[in-house]
């Protein structure tokens, strides 16, 4: 890539990804707060094999780096939506006369 080279960026494109991802964060993160858990806890007052045998599998699928796995997401759309907002003032102080 030479200097003289433009990059082109669509903000409308990386902010349409970032609500694409805020949603899925939104949908992803009730699951992430203890929802096998719950399930875990509404099982536990019936007794019987396939209980038994559900609450094992209840409990290797409970997962601990989702609640990390949703502030990871967290912090990158807000890094994303900083890092937009950036280029798009660059952007115009650039279009200015003199800029």
């Amino acid at each position: 890539m030479t200097t003289s080279e433009k990059i082109l960026i669509d903000p409308e494109a990386l902010r349409n990804a970032g609500c694409l991802l805020q949603d899925g964060i939104n949908q992803f993160e009730p699951f992430a707060e203890g929802y096998i858990g719950e399930i875990r806890e509404l099982l536990s007052s019936s007794e019987s094999e396939f209980v038994r045998a559900i609450d094992d599998t209840l409990n290797t699928m409970e997962d601990t780096k989702a609640p990390e796995l949703i502030n990871d997401l967290k912090t990158f759309h807000r890094s994303l939506n900083q890092v937009l907002d950036e280029l798009i003032l660059l952007d115009s102080a650039m279009v200015k006369p003199g800029g």
